[in-house]
């Protein structure tokens, strides 16, 4: 029966076969019933377990969260690409050029001096961008960066 395969004995902690009405321990041989969704044995009533919880399993999925070599949080690739993208934002904020070939190609007509609203902002890349030339910006974004 399925939702049961995870199902283990309480007295040896072998597996428990299952058919639709009884339940039998392949180690200790202690049997039960099987009521809808409740299996009973003579001395405790269980429910069925989604997955067993093994802590070296958690332990390997934290340890390739960091050590993973494309996406680990220590990868080389990651940091490289991590320090790309903040030198980019620090070009956003303070590079001249790149602001006034903003302008030239996204706002030929806007006057500086004016208000901008930048809706949807993100980290505010644009609304650096406006404020090198001279615009008044207010960001709005959904969600906190």
């Amino acid at each position: 029966m399925k939702g049961w395969e995870f199902l283990r004995c309480s007295d040896c902690g072998e597996k428990i076969e299952t058919t639709s009405r009884s339940l039998v321990c392949t180690g200790c041989g202690l049997t039960g019933s099987l009521n809808g969704n409740v299996a009973t044995f003579p001395r405790r009533t269980l429910e069925p377990m989604k997955a067993p919880r093994e802590p070296f399993r958690t332990l390997l999925r934290k340890v390739d969260s960091f050590l993973h070599p494309l996406r680990g949080k220590l990868s080389p690739f990651r940091w490289y690409a991590d320090r790309r993208m903040e030198r980019y934002y620090e070009r956003c904020l303070l590079d001249s050029t790149l602001a006034e070939e903003f302008r030239r190609h996204y706002l030929p007509m806007a006057l500086p001096g004016t208000t901008a609203l930048d809706v949807g902002c993100g980290r505010g890349r644009i609304a650096a961008l406006l404020v090198q030339l001279g615009f008044d910006v207010v960001g709005l974004d959904l969600s906190p960066h």
